[in-house]
């Protein structure tokens, strides 16, 4: 993709949010989160997710 690495910029989204909006009630996600659609990617956001 360009050089960009979904799991790092979602990293680092997930840790902006969880330190300056810690009060939001939602969260919505939009956009790549896997670059290639690997199926290991899948378990590895919804463990991110989880925590």
């Amino acid at each position: 993709m360009g050089g960009r690495d979904p799991r790092a910029n979602f990293e680092r989204a997930l840790a902006h949010a969880l330190k300056d909006h810690h009060d939001a009630g939602l969260m919505v996600i939009t956009g790549d989160l896997s670059d290639w659609g690997d199926a290991a990617d899948y378990p590895w956001l919804k463990q991110r997710l989880d925590e």
